[in-house]
């Protein structure tokens, strides 16, 4: 019984010796031959080896030939993946499969498809998959790191659309062929408005105010689904009148101005109102606790 480093060696020689030979000459297909070899994989354990063949195998001169497609199957398939028209529906397990895909696609220097997975990943649905499995509970602070991936995929992209090998892409303007820069700032965006969101259901989580203002349901909805950012300020910000979160969303959305600069200064105003309120009540409870 060898050490951890002799015994992943010997994986790594008996992987290469039999991707090696690939199926070639044999009565089994190249690529059913690599699929049967990775659900074999699967089946015995060696989930890790699998998700990171491609370091596994470095060195040895074997290659994971179609180890992309067979992840992207594993993932519930590229009809679902590509149908930008819905959020994507995964398990837990799939889930994992294209996060898998989505890191063989950063080693093979395909940064723009990394993004493009991750951030379909990072907008699923908390619903079902296709088998009728429930996908394990996502939350905002894990959709915002899957988001924060993709956008450092996205940011390092040179040229080309993100997700260029794919029909959809972070949105209609990227897979079309726009500027990289614009597509990561698009994300960047996202990731801004999820960052409202996250503060906006920490925040209202100890409001006892909350549930009665906007309803249990809109609470969970607000703790477990992206929204945009006017659902944020319509039904969440606005309503409990949280000033200081709708300067900052009215100064992200660039609508400080024009038809909203007196929404803008009436806002300023009850915020600096508050502010000084909060200052006078601290300031004034001090003042007893020495008296």
């Amino acid at each position: 019984k060898g050490s951890e480093a002799e015994v992943a060696a010997a994986r790594a020689r008996l992987l290469a010796a039999a991707l090696g030979r690939g199926g070639a000459g044999g009565a089994v297909a190249p690529r059913a031959f690599h699929d049967a070899l990775y659900a074999a994989m699967l089946r015995a354990g060696m989930r890790a080896e699998l998700l990171n063949l491609d370091a596994t195998l470095r060195g040895t001169g074997a290659s994971a030939a179609f180890l992309d497609a067979f992840l992207l199957d594993a993932g519930g398939g590229a009809a679902r993946l590509h149908a930008v028209a819905r959020p994507l529906v995964a398990t837990a397990e799939e889930a994992s499969h294209l996060e898998a895909l989505a890191r063989l696609y950063a080693a093979r220097g395909r940064p723009g498809d990394a993004a493009w997975v991750l951030h379909r990943l990072a907008f699923r649905a908390a619903g079902g998959g296709g088998d009728g499995n429930l996908t394990s509970a996502i939350s905002l602070d894990e959709r915002r790191a899957l988001l924060s991936q993709a956008l450092l995929h996205a940011r390092s992209v040179s040229a080309g659309p993100i997700a260029g090998a794919y029909s959809g892409g972070a949105s209609a303007a990227a897979a079309s062929g726009a500027d990289p820069a614009a597509a990561a700032l698009e994300i960047e965006d996202k990731l801004e408005v999820l960052g409202f969101q996250l503060r906006l259901a920490r925040e209202l989580s100890a409001d006892a105010r909350a549930a009665t203002v906007v309803g249990a349901d809109a609470l969970r909805v607000l703790r477990e689904e992206p929204l945009p950012v006017s659902a944020l300020y319509n039904d969440y910000a606005a309503p409990l009148g949280m000033h200081g979160v709708m300067l900052e969303i009215l100064a992200f959305t660039r609508a400080g101005g024009g038809a909203h600069a007196d929404d803008a200064r009436e806002l300023w105003d009850e915020a600096l109102a508050e502010a000084y309120s909060a200052a006078a009540a601290s300031a004034g409870a001090a003042a007893s606790a020495s008296a």
